[in-house]
């Protein structure tokens, strides 16, 4: 497994990160580096009805971003950016235009991240997921056990998907940086073991157990692990990260599944207006002034604060290479059921 990227090391990219570590941690409202990460959800249709999933509050339309949209979001953002991701509440491998989409993030020279739930990962679509040039797939397949995998995943088929994933590994032979990933929550974390087991001799990169993370009160008796008051300190995402949703609203983070914050539209103004105009400045200054619970969005959210080291870590890795690291640690905390598991890691 190769956990260091090509771009770790770019001049252009440390500076950028520097920047936003540095205006992190003097607390300033305008960051003066731009997004690494810009998130783009393709879609928030999906197949399933998975029962850690908020979209079933969602109240906002199904929509399917335009491949006009996300081409003006590219070239905004390969100036400045090292990751897309190509997902957030929905599964991307619905949006038509998915593989054009995946090979013109890799002709601007970005790395192209993906989330899926492979159901729809069959013979057809994994040539193609392969011959895009897709960098770093997230395979969800949160059991082995058929009943507790259907009862989570509502509306899959857990052989048939299993087959699918089986399938897509031997044929990508490595080629694509794959992760096998459960969601670590009550109903499945006695099969962590055997969950382990399965896929070690498998030809992915490695296998993730992700923390359970929800906004959802009303959710929150499914996680596995201790959970422990945060800090009121500033969230890293705001200085770090940009999320952009199918209709081009731009959000704070990922968790905001309605879009009841939002900071700009990419229909309207470009990114690097929206990075730092009024309401991203005063987002971050609440934040700042320890006052995000006043902002319904941040109030319920168990955000990770960063240490130096791993603001270092910020300066000096790429995205996908903190996504390899972080997930090894991550595995590692929820293995020893610490309670630093509550927060989310970065990635």
């Amino acid at each position: 497994m190769t956990l260091i990227n090509r771009k770790t090391l770019s001049p252009g990219l440390i500076f950028n990160r520097a920047r936003q570590s540095f205006s992190y941690l003097r607390r300033d409202s305008v960051c003066g580096g731009f997004p690494s990460l810009v998130v783009t959800e393709l879609t928030n249709d999906c197949n399933l009805d998975c029962i850690m999933c908020p979209r079933k509050k969602m109240k906002r339309k199904i929509q399917y971003m335009s491949f006009e949209l996300f081409k003006k979001i590219i070239d905004e953002a390969k100036d400045f950016a090292e990751a897309i991701d190509l997902d957030l509440f929905g599964e991307s491998l619905l949006h038509p235009d998915i593989f054009r989409m995946i090979r013109y993030v890799k002709k601007n020279n970005l790395f192209a991240v993906l989330n899926t739930n492979a159901t729809l990962l069959n013979k057809d679509a994994s040539p193609e997921l392969i011959s895009s040039g897709l960098d770093f797939l997230v395979l969800s397949f949160d059991s082995t056990d058929q009943d507790n995998y259907e009862s989570i995943r509502r509306g899959s088929a857990y052989f048939k998907t299993l087959e699918n994933i089986n399938n897509f590994l031997e044929l990508n032979d490595n080629k694509i940086f794959s992760v096998v990933q459960m969601v670590y929550m009550k109903k499945n974390m006695q099969e962590v073991n055997h969950f382990l087991k399965y896929w070690k001799n498998k030809k992915i990169g490695m296998s993730r157990l992700k923390p359970l993370l929800t906004l959802d009160p009303s959710s929150l008796y499914m996680n596995a692990l201790p959970l422990r008051n945060v800090k009121d300190k500033p969230c890293i995402q705001l200085w770090k990260s940009m999320v952009i949703c199918s209709d081009g609203t731009v959000v704070p983070c990922c968790n905001d599944y309605d879009k009841i914050h939002p900071l700009g539209d990419m229909n309207k103004d470009e990114i690097r207006t929206i990075w730092n105009n009024q309401n991203a400045k005063e987002l971050r200054t609440r934040h700042i002034l320890n006052s995000r619970k006043s902002v319904e969005l941040c109030s319920r959210c168990l955000s990770f604060n960063p240490g130096l080291f791993l603001l270092a870590m910020n300066c000096f890795a790429d995205d996908l290479t903190r996504r390899k690291i972080l997930s090894l640690l991550e595995r590692q905390v929820i293995l020893k059921n610490s309670a630093l598991a509550a927060y989310s890691l970065p990635g």
